[in-house]
């Protein structure tokens, strides 16, 4: 009975990842962006995350945030969306006692957003596949349908942000997303 609910739960995850990366393509953009405070949205995202069972056998959390409020255009759902899949990401493709830490950092009139974890990795000739959907970046041992990644790229051109995925020079991956950060002036416009 429990292989069934399990196999109904991943068939369901699938199908809304499905569903998400469809609409993600096929919604026109918005004719206006609202103001997303990203580091207070990042915050939640997170800990929302550390309190779910997956995120138990694992090491997620915060690099320290900058100490004024980030703030992007942007859809603050997708942006949630695109947060949850980078943390969900890690938290099934490395194995349990991973450190897996999400950040901002400021560049200019830049702001990066990165998720990065200790895990094992990607085979370098993967890494330029590892947006497209289904892909697992050769793994197979994880339940992971390879749409995550898919639907956080799809995300980031919505924003017109620029996605980098990267293997980390002391183990693991790195993932970036750069998105034009708002003047403080227009933030609290």
């Amino acid at each position: 009975m429990s292989d069934i609910h399990a196999s109904a739960a991943r068939t369901s995850r699938l199908a809304g990842q499905l569903l998400n990366l469809t609409r993600l393509r096929h919604l026109a953009l918005p004719a206006e962006h609202e103001v997303v405070e990203l580091s207070a949205l990042l915050r939640d995202v997170v800990l929302e995350w550390a309190e779910r069972d997956m995120a138990l056998q694992h090491d997620l959390g915060l690099a320290s945030l900058p100490d004024s409020p980030i703030s992007v255009l942007g859809e603050e759902w997708a942006l949630r969306e695109l947060i949850g899949n980078l943390i969900e990401n890690a938290l099934r493709y490395t194995p349990a006692g991973s450190e897996i830490t999400l950040g901002l950092t400021l560049e200019t009139d830049k702001v990066v957003l990165y998720s990065e974890d200790n895990g094992p990795g990607v085979a370098p000739e993967m890494l330029e596949r590892l947006c497209q959907p289904f892909e697992r970046g050769g793994r197979q041992d994880t339940e992971g349908s390879g749409l995550g990644l898919a639907i956080v790229e799809t995300i980031a051109q919505r924003h017109q942000g620029t996605l980098q995925v990267s293997n980390r020079l002391e183990g693991g991956l790195h993932i970036s997303l750069t998105l034009r950060q708002l003047p403080t002036g227009e933030a609290d416009a």
